[in-house]
């Protein structure tokens, strides 16, 4: 939980171990929601630690989590600036925030435009939100 993540963070600090990439990484997954892992980003910030892709995916995964695709394709517009270069997982999860399968067609887009591939776990997404309109033609492609 992210209590208990907290206090062995704390821990490491009190006896001088440096948390890293990974500390932070397992924070953030640990969090309930996008808020409470927002403000771990801005302790990594505060401590020095910059974010990887397992850091920025775990955050999007947070936004995707209540399907908060503004807030998912923010953390990609993150990864952008920050020159972190988003994976399959990253545009995994961003589909997963999409609402519709429009927007999530969308990042299908912006997937190959970033040179990307697909994979199953992307292409099950997809479908999925055709599924949820009962587009048989759609997720059929």
């Amino acid at each position: 939980d992210e209590r208990g993540a907290r206090g062995v963070l704390r821990r490491m600090e009190a006896t001088g171990v440096a948390p890293n990439v990974q500390s932070f990484n397992t924070l953030v997954k640990a969090c309930r929601d996008a808020s409470a892992a927002e403000a771990v980003m801005a302790d990594m910030e505060a401590a020095g630690v910059s974010p990887d892709v397992v850091t920025l995916n775990a955050l999007m995964d947070k936004y995707a989590a209540r399907q908060d695709e503004r807030g998912a394709r923010g953390v990609l517009r993150r990864m952008e600036a920050t020159g972190v270069a988003p994976n399959v997982q990253s545009f995994n999860t961003l589909v997963k925030a999409c609402r519709d399968a429009s927007a999530a067609e969308a990042v299908m887009a912006d997937m190959e435009a970033a040179g990307v591939s697909p994979d199953v776990v992307t292409l099950n997404a997809l479908m999925d939100k055709y599924a949820a309109r009962q587009d048989e033609r759609g997720a059929r492609g």
